[in-house]
């Protein structure tokens, strides 16, 4: 017997008959983007709503986020709105000092607490950390102006290689989360997020509910050398002859001998060529591997969020083996139920 459906909202009647729902989460995007196709709505632009998805037995608070459009379809006669999580207040807060000449600043400041203090210029001070161990602006001012708030945050997270992100909750999150399974090993605050966070915290199981699965491995983003550019002329090189391989968890040879793919950071914010280093050394560690990673349709599973840690069980494939959630896609209507994932080692 096929499981009931369930889908609800925080605003009641104000949404009337719910035709579909999409939800998009991504590592890389800075929102989460919510669809809900209707037959009839009484909402205003700017309203804050809270969307409950799943089975009339397994359902969950999925996405939070404001009305940002709402479009009538004619001749369909049935209304699309859309909305944006609470990271949407940052990426359209525009920062612009009244005076020119005195603009935000900050001197000497932990990056986390920088990034802390940029986001609540927009309102948003639900703010969870990890430490970053930086310190920024330690000759210069940190002078924050004619930028958005998230651009402007993003900036320093590269800087450290931290992940910013706004969960389903409207909690603003600056962590140490790459974008592939952390192991706990790169000496890194905050590199604890996947193993030893199972023990208490076990991943969600995807086993007999996969529809498809592809698996795709390549070099495109791998990066074996980093190059930075600090203050006062400061500047450091971290790079390697071998790269990380997350399938066979090895080092192996993948580009030619004295063959570099290079990046490039270069921000005054880095005083010193001890930070200069640092930067060089953590970016190299994020940036350095193969990209391993799997496309997944299976039946929808509304506790999946991007950023999370699956376990994957698919014969000859993936044998009872974490991934991380890069990706995820939930859509909800008469057709049924599905989740897609790009998921990575």
């Amino acid at each position: 017997m096929s499981r009931k459906l369930f889908a609800a909202t925080s605003v009641g009647n104000k949404i009337r008959g719910i035709r579909s729902i999409t939800i998009n989460e991504s590592h890389s995007s800075p929102v989460t983007i919510a669809t809900i196709d209707c037959v009839d709505e009484d909402l205003t632009i700017g309203d804050l709503v809270t969307i409950y998805m799943g089975y009339q037995d397994n359902n969950a608070q999925i996405f939070k986020g404001y009305l940002k459009q709402k479009e009538l379809k004619i001749p369909e006669g049935h209304y699309s709105l859309t909305f944006q999580d609470y990271m949407s207040r940052a990426v359209d807060f525009f920062i612009a000092s009244d005076n020119p000449n005195n603009p935000f600043r900050r001197r000497n400041i932990k990056a986390e607490d920088l990034v802390k203090d940029v986001f609540a210029l927009a309102g948003l001070t639900n703010f969870s950390y990890d430490p970053t161990g930086f310190t920024l602006a330690i000759n210069v001012d940190a002078e924050v102006n004619l930028i958005s708030v998230y651009d402007y945050c993003k900036s320093i997270a590269d800087i450290v290689t931290w992940t910013l992100w706004a969960d389903e909750n409207g909690v603003i999150h600056f962590k140490n989360r790459k974008p592939f399974i952390m192991t706990g090993n790169s000496g890194q605050p905050g590199d604890d997020f996947d193993e030893r966070e199972e023990a208490y915290n076990p991943p969600i199981v995807i086993n007999n509910a996969i529809i498809t699965a592809e698996k795709l491995k390549n070099e495109t983003n791998l990066r074996n050398k980093v190059v930075v550019y600090g203050d006062n002329e400061s500047s450091a090189t971290a790079s390697s002859s071998t790269s990380y391989d997350p399938d066979t968890k090895s080092n192996v040879t993948v580009l030619p001998a004295g063959y570099y793919k290079t990046t490039v950071i270069a921000s005054n914010l880095i005083g010193g060529a001890s930070l200069c280093q640092k930067t060089a050394n953590y970016n190299l560690h994020k940036l350095n591997r193969l990209s391993v990673e799997m496309g997944l349709l299976i039946e929808g599973n509304p506790q999946i969020h991007a950023r999370q840690v699956v376990r994957i069980d698919l014969p000859n494939v993936s044998n009872n083996r974490n991934w991380y959630v890069y990706n995820v896609e939930h859509s909800f209507g008469s057709g049924g139920y599905t989740t897609r994932l790009m998921v990575r080692l």
